[in-house]
C-alpha cells in the first residue's frame, strides 16, 4: 500500500475556490478541485437543423436603420476630438436597432469613419467571406458642413 492511500480522507467543503491540499508525506502535494454540493442541471436543446433563415434581411431595411441613424446622430455636429467616441456610439446604436428589428440568427458588422470636410478623400474598401443566399450588407454616406461619415452594415447568418 503507498503512502496516499493510508491517508485518512479529508471532508470536502462545498465551495468554489480551487485549493491545494498538501498530505502528511512532505513531498507528495495533491491539488483539488472543490466544487459546489448541489448538482446543475442542464437543459435539453434539440438541433434544428435549419441551414438557411426563415426570413432574410432586407438590404432596403439596413439602408434605412443606417440613413436614420446617422441623421439623428450626426446632424448638427461638428468635427472635433470627440469624433472617435461618436463613432464608436454610432456603429453600437446601428448594431443594436439592426438586431431588434432584423431575424434571428443573424450576426451583425458595422464599421463607421468620420472624417473632416475639406480637400481630403475617403476610399473604404472591405471584402467579406459569405454566402451571397443568405448574407447581405447596407451602406450609407452622410455629410455637413463640418464633417463626413461613411457607415457600412453586414448582415451575416449564423447557421
Amino acid at each position: 500500500m503507498s503512502a496516499a492511500t493510508t491517508q485518512p480522507r479529508m471532508p470536502v467543503p462545498a465551495t468554489t475556490r480551487r485549493s491545494s491540499v498538501e498530505t502528511g508525506t512532505g513531498n507528495l502535494r495533491t491539488s483539488l478541485v472543490l466544487t459546489s454540493s448541489q448538482p446543475t442541471r442542464l437543459g435539453q436543446y434539440e438541433n434544428t437543423y435549419q441551414l438557411a433563415p426563415r426570413t432574410p434581411v432586407s438590404s432596403c431595411a439596413l439602408q434605412k436603420i443606417l440613413r436614420e441613424t446617422m441623421a439623428e446622430a450626426l446632424t448638427g455636429r461638428d468635427y472635433g476630438p470627440e469624433v472617435g467616441q461618436l463613432a464608436k456610439d454610432l456603429t453600437e446604436q446601428v448594431k443594436r436597432k439592426a438586431r431588434d428589428q432584423g431575424p434571428a440568427r443573424y450576426k451583425y458588422v458595422c464599421l463607421v469613419s468620420i472624417g473632416p470636410v475639406g480637400h481630403s478623400a475617403l476610399c473604404v474598401a472591405s471584402r467579406c467571406l459569405w454566402t451571397p443566399s443568405t448574407d447581405t450588407f447596407a451602406q450609407h454616406s452622410f455629410h455637413n458642413s463640418s464633417l463626413y461619415a461613411t457607415a457600412v452594415l453586414y448582415a451575416i447568418y449564423a447557421e
